[in-house]
């Protein structure tokens, strides 16, 4: 069954799926309000207490700083040429908005350390080690990656900057 038409919806909302057989029973009303389904089988679950899907929220993204104030990730990155900075501040973005993101943008490595996977335009690749910390993302360390296997210096170096967040 093809529904091309424009169906007034009771409450301003999209029908609960146990009021949808209920709802397409009642007759086609056309109307001009914003409160319209024009999607047919487009549901929204909120009259039924069912959670609504979460409205996308940033998550800010703050880089680690040593004790003399340094940021060692913010450093590594103005080293890099500015076409590797934006494809590494692209990914950051993004981990930002889709956080908790997966494969292949961001990999958990364990004991809450993530990996940020940026593939470059000069063919290589970079990582940003971060961590999830009082509702913000640390940028732990970056590195431009050289073997299959992320190293363990950098690793440890990631961890021990976690360790420190920590206290």
């Amino acid at each position: 069954m093809i529904h091309d038409a424009i169906h007034t919806v009771p409450s301003g909302c999209w029908p609960c799926l146990h009021d949808l057989d209920q709802f397409l029973q009642e007759p086609i009303q056309r109307s001009s309000s914003p409160r319209e389904c024009t999607l047919f089988g487009t549901l929204h679950l909120g009259r039924c207490g069912v959670a609504e899907p979460a409205k996308p929220r940033k998550i800010p993204l703050v880089f680690f700083r040593t004790l003399a104030g340094r940021e060692p990730v913010r450093d590594w990155l103005k080293g890099l040429d500015k076409a590797e900075r934006q494809s590494i501040g692209m990914d950051l973005l993004r981990a930002q908005w889709r956080w908790p993101v997966g494969m292949p943008l961001c990999r958990p490595i364990g004991q809450g350390l993530w990996e940020i996977r940026t593939d470059l335009p000069t063919q290589r690749t970079a990582r940003v080690l971060l961590c999830l910390y009082c509702e913000h993302l640390v940028a732990l360390h970056g590195f431009i990656k050289k073997t299959p296997a992320t190293p363990e210096s950098d690793l440890a170096t990631a961890r021990k900057r976690q360790k420190e967040l920590e206290r």
